[in-house]
């Protein structure tokens, strides 16, 4: 079985040399306790005899599943986990993927992979076997960017030369390396507007500090909670914004009261809110417009990675920018009314963007 992704041949061989270590496993009827029990089993099984390195389960004509069969499938997970095989789920309805997620993480457990459909499952199978090779642009459904600020777009940002790849995926900030600094700051200056005097001068003085970092695949621009040191610009590529609930505080959309705490009674299919992730920023922009208006010691609020391609980012210093705005009046003025005329507009994008599931009223877990 393959997907409708287009290989190269070396990624084909490759994919058939390692076919015997995949197993796709397509769900039908309703996955009970006996059923569930039985599946699951089997599965196991296959995991030990064959060293499955990914599995993916298809639910899409599975009608029901009880606490039982939820039970098994998590057990299914972390066993799976702990022999090095990734796991996968497809077609899983959302208070399915709660009832997974919620066992899961009462075991001390990482959520569920899952996508919308078994192509999409078979794609990512297929970049599990070849690590993590980038996938066609099919699969990847950008959004519109919610951080975008005026004339973005009415500049092309050009890189040459190329960066050099990074070895640990870890951000590294690159000394050298001119023409991705010198693009951004001159993008950075073209948007402050018309009014602004001496461009090549604040894009000489800020290429002083400037510094520029490839982000690898699966890589991370910044974390939530870090001092927001840097304004970062994102000069190539295309990057995911995500915030997270705060999960030692769930809130679910159905009482608590009807558990027993005395028994550490679980009920599974209890929903937790979460804040979607799915938000996409495209270069040219800024990625922590928000954080650089509150200031150099404000935390940032969400965490900015890399998907299936590389990036590039150059962080300007915060503080470089105050200096060269308390020695240039004129450049502080610009800077400010151009900060604060773009502020709202980002903070309603992101308000606007940002869905909260379930979808009906929560109340809070007790």
């Amino acid at each position: 079985v393959r997907s409708h992704v287009d290989r190269s041949e070396h990624d084909l061989t490759k994919l058939s040399q390692e076919g015997e270590r995949v197993r796709i496993y397509w769900l039908t009827g309703y996955f009970f306790f006996g059923t569930a029990m039985t599946v699951c089993i089997d599965i196991q099984e296959q995991l030990v005899e064959r060293q499955l390195k990914v599995l993916v389960l298809d639910f899409d004509t599975v009608p029901a599943v009880d606490a039982s069969g939820v039970s098994a499938l998590v057990n299914l997970v972390i066993k799976a986990r702990r022999l090095g095989c990734k796991v996968c789920f497809s077609s899983v309805v959302r208070r399915l993927r709660a009832a997974i997620d919620n066992n899961l993480l009462h075991k001390g457990a990482e959520p569920m992979k899952y996508t919308g459909s078994i192509a999409h499952a078979l794609a990512w199978a297929e970049e599990k076997v070849l690590h993590f090779t980038p996938p066609p642009t099919p699969f990847l459904h950008p959004e519109p960017p919610v951080l975008m600020c005026p004339l973005a777009h009415a500049f092309n940002i050009s890189l040459t030369p190329a960066l050099g790849p990074e070895d640990d995926g870890v951000p590294e900030m690159e000394a050298e390396h001119s023409a991705p600094k010198n693009a951004a700051l001159t993008w950075l200056v073209h948007i402050l507007g018309d009014q602004l005097k001496n461009e090549d001068k604040v894009v000489a003085a800020l290429a002083k500090t400037a510094q520029v970092m490839r982000i690898a695949p699966h890589g991370i621009v910044f974390s939530a909670g870090r001092p927001s040191l840097y304004l970062f610009i994102l000069v190539e590529g295309e990057v995911v914004q995500s915030q997270k609930v705060e999960r030692s505080k769930p809130f679910v959309k159905l009482n608590s009261s009807h558990l027993n705490a005395a028994k550490h009674d679980h009920f599974a299919f209890e929903e937790t809110t979460r804040v979607r992730k799915s938000r996409r920023i495209q270069a040219p922009n800024i990625l922590n417009l928000v954080e650089f208006a509150a200031g150099a010691d404000y935390p940032m609020t969400t965490t900015v990675k890399t998907e299936y391609h590389e990036a590039v980012v150059v962080g300007v210093p915060v503080k470089a920018l105050q200096e060269l705005g308390d020695a240039d009046h004129h450049f502080g003025k610009v800077l400010n009314h151009w900060t604060s005329a773009n502020l709202a507009a980002t903070v309603l994008g992101l308000m606007a963007q940002q869905r909260v599931d379930p979808y009906r009223e929560a109340v809070e877990k007790h």
